[in-house]
């Protein structure tokens, strides 16, 4: 069934509901999913055919580190421990 047979179709159903409350519940339902299928269209963006690296960091705004903080950080937390034992420990 295609869509427009479908749209027909739920107009019929509707058409012949006689109680107020359930139309209100189903106007609702229906605003309620409009506005979810709007915020997820809001969220989806196409992907690009070809992924670049250097594109994906240029958006991003990615900076790398600073090497010298780094260090700097490094020292400060005084590991005493072997970074192979470390490493085995997670």
């Amino acid at each position: 069934m295609d869509i427009e047979s479908r749209k027909k179709e739920l107009i019929d159903i509707i058409s012949r509901i006689e109680n107020e409350a359930l139309i209100k519940k189903l106007e609702k339902a229906i605003r309620n999913l409009e506005r979810d299928q709007m915020a997820l269209n809001g969220l989806l963006k196409p992907a690009k055919e070809k992924l670049s690296i250097d594109e994906m960091r240029k958006e991003q705004g990615f900076r790398g580190i600073d090497r010298n903080k780094f260090e700097q950080l490094a020292t400060e937390i005084n590991i005493q421990e072997d970074v192979d034992k470390l490493l085995a420990d997670i």
